[in-house]
């Protein structure tokens, strides 16, 4: 079955996202990582 216009504009999408170095990602699947202890603020 073929792609629907949006699928396959999603894919184009991602594919020069990918090329321009970006990592794509979907949100389903993210998976947050804590940034570096400089970047750490501390409220007291």
């Amino acid at each position: 079955m073929a792609a629907l216009p949006e699928q396959q504009a999603r894919q184009t999408i991602d594919a020069m996202l990918a090329a321009a170095g970006w990592a794509v990602q979907y949100y389903k699947a993210f998976v947050p990582r804590l940034p570096p202890a400089s970047f750490c603020v501390r409220f007291h």
